[in-house]
């Protein structure tokens, strides 16, 4: 199973290199060298982009419905949204440089959406979906280093591709301050009033 910031090793305040971390050397373990055959590792970051967004706006929704005690977090929590939407149009642009023709982020947000309606239902209402963006964000960092050792390896770096990969790393990195910041105060929260 993959770590995960729930484990009992990724679960403290602050954990979010450790659980990259984890979660890179699962990913070794795993599956070794595999990416080093794989041609689509840029349309699976623009996709782990457009999870983490769908993770915030699935907790935005649970605000909504469950957690009103909250609301005076929603300007931070609306900050991480436009953040997600930031990282979301820098991998599309990176993953075009990369890759070519990439489909749309908003079109990639919009299928991961409904797919996750269609799976899952209400289930991040009992989820903590804050977490599960944190874990979409150090997976495109992964995937990010992944492609760059496939470029290395296969004589295939140009000039600008290691640059670019690093602002995705570095835009995935402020997007996870951003999280961890904002989930730090959901946690702390004291919860809802009881009914």
């Amino acid at each position: 199973m993959s770590p995960t910031i729930h484990d009992g090793t990724i679960a403290a305040a602050g954990s979010y290199r450790r659980l990259v971390a984890a979660r890179r050397a699962y990913g070794q373990r795993t599956y070794g060298d595999r990416h080093l055959d794989r041609l689509d590792l840029a349309a699976n970051i623009v996709q782990e982009a457009a999870d983490c967004l769908v993770y915030v706006r699935l907790e935005r929704d649970r605000w909504q419905r469950r957690r009103h005690d909250l609301q005076h977090l929603a300007r931070q929590l609306k900050a991480v949204d436009r953040l997600a939407q930031q990282l979301g149009a820098m991998c599309e642009d990176v993953a075009r440089h990369l890759a070519g023709e990439q489909a749309p982020f908003a079109d990639v947000f919009q299928e991961r959406w409904e797919f996750g309606q269609r799976t899952y239902g209400d289930a991040h209402l009992e989820r903590d979906n804050l977490a599960e963006s944190l874990e979409e964000a150090a997976d495109i960092q992964i995937l990010a280093l992944l492609e760059l050792d496939r470029r290395e390896k296969t004589n295939r770096l140009r000039p600008a591709d290691r640059a670019l990969l690093a602002v995705i790393d570095s835009q995935a990195i402020r997007f996870a301050e951003a999280v961890m910041d904002l989930r730090g105060r959901v946690l702390a929260a004291p919860g809802p009033p009881a009914a």
